[in-house]
């Protein structure tokens, strides 16, 4: 990397309250901390607002970067009420902090938490594994905004498949789910390893767990590689 490419880090400070900090190398600096929820009480698990972010998290997806936007998964649960999904996002140029309800049916079932990505296309996704019938199903939702500025935006439903195991069942205490963003394929691992890719405009699902001959662990970390580019860039 060169050494004029400008970089900023986003980090989330929790508490009784969730604070935003920005670094920008254009300032070398670090900002003043910015109220993610204003005056909403982060409380988990008590009623208030709360994020994802616990170290048993059944996936790799803690923020994703969408049209000049970091967006978190944040979680709204009141006393005695149902809980409410939201996106927190904020501006990667202003540092402007917003709130949008995710208003569709979601629960956080026996496979883990919704989860957040960033499509081919560029769209934002979410994920959301679920059982149904004893079998994990995944629904896949994109947001969409209205046809003018001032329209809200809404999540249209454009997936579902019933993640069958071609050769072994799932191990059904853990699923780690993880989207190339450049070839639109899933990966999804359970807690015994077992490992299956998933073509989300197919539905097609292949077993691939005999390439890692149980070399992989639930915490293993993805990374998404164009190799011809990347030999061409060392030919150059």
């Amino acid at each position: 990397m060169g050494c004029n490419i400008r970089h900023q880090l986003l980090v989330t400070q929790r508490s009784l309250r969730c604070n935003l900090y920005m670094f920008s190398s254009a300032k070398a600096s670090w900002s003043a901390p910015t109220s993610c929820f204003g005056d909403k009480t982060w409380a988990y698990p008590s009623g208030g607002f709360w994020m994802p972010f616990e170290s048993h998290i059944r996936h790799s997806h803690n923020a994703v970067v969408c049209g000049g936007m970091t967006h978190w998964l944040a979680a709204y649960q009141p006393v005695g009420g149902p809980r409410k999904y939201h996106t927190f996002n904020v501006s990667v140029d202003t540092g402007h902090v917003s709130l949008t309800e995710v208003s569709i049916p979601l629960v956080k079932g026996l496979y883990g938490w919704p989860i957040l990505c960033v499509g081919v296309e560029g769209t934002l996704l979410l994920f959301n594994v679920h059982n149904k019938a004893s079998v994990p199903c995944l629904d896949i939702w994109t947001r969409r905004a209205g046809s003018d500025a001032e329209s809200e935006t809404f999540w249209l439903h454009v997936g579902v498949f019933d993640l069958k195991s071609p050769k072994e069942k799932w191990c059904a205490e853990k699923i780690r789910v993880w989207l190339g963003k450049k070839s639109g394929t899933l990966f999804i691992l359970d807690k015994s390893c077992h490992a299956h890719k998933l073509d989300t405009e197919t539905g097609a699902m292949e077993d691939v767990t005999g390439l890692f001959r149980d070399s992989l662990c639930i915490n293993a970390v993805p990374i998404e590689i164009d190799w011809p580019t990347l030999f061409l860039s060392r030919l150059a």
